[in-house]
C-alpha cells in the first residue's frame, strides 16, 4: 500500500488546541489508583494560499491512554524542587512528548462542549504542563477514595494540531492522501469480492470485478481470484471407493519391514498394512489419506480407477 510522507513539523511553527474535560472510565479496565489521561491528537493541514480553503485531516480514529500514579500528585505542593513535583513534571513532560505536540503556540480550555470556556493562550510548554497538573490534582482524592462505584473519573484531552503548509507541499500531501484512499478502497473491494467467491463456491465473471475494482488494481484482483479458485474449487481426482475397498490387507513379515513411503516410519512385524495392486505397501491410514486426494501410487504412479470430487473446505 502506498505510504504518505507527512511534512515535518519539527520547526514547531503551528498551533495546538487542547480541550480538557472529565472522562468517566470503567473500573473493569482501569482499576489501579492512577490518574488516567485519555487523549487523541487530530492534525489538520491547510495551505498558505489565500485562495485555498481545503484541509487534510489526519485522525488516528482511536484513543491513547496515559497514566501515572496518584502519589505523584498527593504531596505535590507546587514546589518544583520537591521530588514528587519533579516526578509529576517529568510524567506530564513525557506525555507531551508522546503526543508529538511540541509547539510554540498552545491554546487551552476546559469543560464539556456545552460548558466550554474561551481559549486561553499559553506562554509555553511549561505553562501547558502546569495547566494539565492543575486540572489533574482535584481528581486525586476522588480516585483514591472511589471504592464502590463501577465508574472512575479520568481526564480526556481532545487535541487538535493546526499546521499550515506551503501550497506546493499541501498539494503533494493531498495527492498522496487521495492515492492512499483510492488504493485502500480497491483493496477493500477485492477482499469483499474474494469473500463472496469463497462463500458461494464459484468464481465471479470479469464484468463483476470491473464494476467495483479500478485499474491498475483489476489484474491483481483477477489473479487473486484465480489463485483462490485453484486452492478452493479445483476438483480432486481421487481413487474410487470401490477400488479402495479392494486393496489387500496384509500382515507385516520380514519382507515388509521397510518404512512406509508416506510417513517414513518403519512397519511393525505382525501389524496390518495395506498393499496396492502394484505391490507397494503402506500404513492403512497413510494410504487412505493419500488416495482421498490422488488416485496414483505415491511411488510408482500406478493408477487406480478414479473419480472427481469437490475439494474439502
Amino acid at each position: 500500500m502506498a505510504t504518505i510522507t507527512i511534512p515535518s513539523s519539527s520547526n514547531q511553527d503551528y498551533d495546538v488546541y487542547i480541550n480538557a474535560s472529565d472522562a468517566p472510565l470503567s473500573k473493569d479496565k482501569f482499576n489501579e489508583p492512577n490518574i488516567y489521561i485519555v487523549y487523541r491528537v487530530i492534525t489538520n493541514y491547510s495551505s498558505n494560499a489565500t485562495v485555498s480553503s481545503r484541509q487534510i485531516r489526519d485522525d488516528p480514529k482511536a484513543d491513547t491512554v496515559f497514566s501515572f500514579p496518584c502519589e505523584f500528585l498527593i504531596s505535590d505542593d507546587g514546589d518544583s524542587n520537591s521530588s514528587s513535583s519533579s516526578s509529576s513534571l517529568n510524567m506530564v513532560s513525557k506525555l507531551i512528548s508522546d503526543m508529538n505536540i511540541e509547539s510554540q503556540r498552545y491554546h487551552w480550555r476546559q469543560g464539556m462542549q456545552q460548558q466550554q470556556q474561551p481559549w486561553t493562550v499559553l506562554e509555553d510548554v511549561d505553562d501547558l504542563i502546569k495547566h494539565i497538573l492543575d486540572f489533574a490534582r482535584p481528581l486525586v482524592s476522588e480516585v483514591m477514595n472511589n471504592t464502590d462505584s463501577k465508574i472512575m473519573k479520568g481526564i480526556r484531552l481532545s487535541i487538535k494540531k493546526e499546521i499550515t503548509l506551503p501550497h506546493s507541499e499541501f498539494e503533494k500531501l493531498e495527492k498522496a492522501r487521495k492515492e492512499r484512499e483510492r488504493e485502500q478502497r480497491n483493496m477493500d473491494a477485492i477482499k469483499n469480492m474474494l469473500s463472496m467467491e469463497a462463500t458461494s463456491g464459484q468464481t465471479l465473471p470479469r464484468w463483476c470485478w470491473e464494476e467495483v475494482v479500478e485499474e491498475p488494481f483489476l489484474e491483481r484482483a483477477l489473479m487473486a481470484s484465480r489463485e483462490q479458485a485453484e486452492r478452493l474449487f479445483k476438483p480432486v481426482v481421487r481413487a474410487t471407493e470401490s477400488s479402495i475397498k479392494k486393496l489387500e490387507d496384509v500382515i507385516v513379515g520380514d519382507r515388509e519391514r521397510g518404512p512406509c513411503p508416506v510417513c517414513l516410519e518403519n512397519f511393525t512385524v505382525g501389524s496390518h498394512v495395506t498393499r496396492m495392486p502394484c505391490s507397494h505397501t503402506f500404513h492403512r491410514t497413510c494410504i487412505l489419506s493419500w488416495l482421498n486426494k490422488s488416485h496414483v501410487c505415491p511411488l510408482c504412479r500406478f493408477q487406480l480407477p478414479s473419480e472427481y470430487s469437490a475439494p474439502r473446505r
